[in-house]
């Protein structure tokens, strides 16, 4: 609103975009598109980040990813210790999400960056009540999937 940049993408092609973050609520943000080249039509699409949401022990979670940088954020938490597997199912062949897994101290302890249906990352050792942060990027691909906690 004070008419400051926050943020700018220079190429942005069709299905690109850029995240924001840090906006405050409430405050107006203008958006300028101008072209480089020839004009053509094009939808503007806003989407805010979905919450994070908490999986427990052999559970699922039906979810989706609606734009092409979107990333999508889960908690788990180890009730017992042990061995546990992290599995990505109900994608179109086609697809090839990015699956990343962070311990409590956000470090990344195991990833998929070409994730297709039915690939699984799995944990080993895990002591009890140990917290970890699963995240999903869509990596340009539109799609529903499953993601479970076995």
């Amino acid at each position: 609103s004070l008419g400051e940049q926050v943020s700018y993408n220079n190429y942005a092609g069709n299905g690109e975009g850029f995240n924001l973050t840090n906006l405050t609520a409430g405050d107006i943000y203008t958006i300028h598109v101008s072209y480089k080249s020839t004009s053509v039509p094009y939808t503007l699409l806003i989407f805010a980040q979905k919450p994070a949401a908490e999986l427990t022990d052999n559970t699922g979670a039906v979810d989706s990813t609606e734009y092409a940088s979107q990333s999508n954020t889960y908690t788990f938490t180890a009730k017992e210790g042990g061995t546990y597997r992290i599995s990505v199912t109900g994608i179109a062949d086609d697809v090839k999400l990015c699956l990343y897994i962070y311990d409590a101290n956000g470090n990344l302890v195991k990833s998929d960056e070409s994730c297709r249906n039915g690939d699984t990352l799995t944990l080993t050792d895990l002591a009890p009540g140990a917290k970890y942060t699963i995240k999903i990027s869509a990596n340009g691909y539109i799609t529903e999937y499953i993601i479970s906690v076995q």
